[in-house]
């Protein structure tokens, strides 16, 4: 899925509503839903940061060149990232199926249940 198109001086995102915005107007929610498409899995496209700034928004340019590293770097470490969650809920689910958990309700008044 193309998420960035560069075209002679005009620099676009894909939004939610299934068409392309320039980038300056791009929001959090835009944002939010790429990174998910990414951690899903979902192959994106980018179009290459514009060899010249030549007949561009200096604002968009800034915009794009930032958003362009950050989802190649999300991109590229997604498997990395992943296992990494996994692992920390591995370890979290295994703390609280063991004795820890049974800790935490031993720790707690037992009269709060009679409430």
């Amino acid at each position: 899925m193309k998420i960035f198109e560069v075209e002679p001086h005009v620099i676009k995102y894909y939004g939610s509503d299934g068409a392309f915005h320039p980038i300056q107007d791009i929001a959090e929610d835009d944002i939010l839903g790429i990174v998910g498409k990414i951690i899903d899995g979902e192959e994106i496209e980018m179009d290459p940061v514009p060899d010249s700034d030549k007949g561009y928004n200096p604002a968009a340019l800034v915009i794009y060149k930032e958003l362009h590293k950050q989802f190649s770097a999300i991109s590229n470490s997604r498997d990395d990232t992943i296992r990494r969650i996994n692992s920390e809920f591995a370890e979290a689910e295994a703390y609280y199926d063991g004795e820890g958990a049974g800790n935490l309700l031993e720790s707690h008044d037992e009269n709060v249940w009679d409430e």
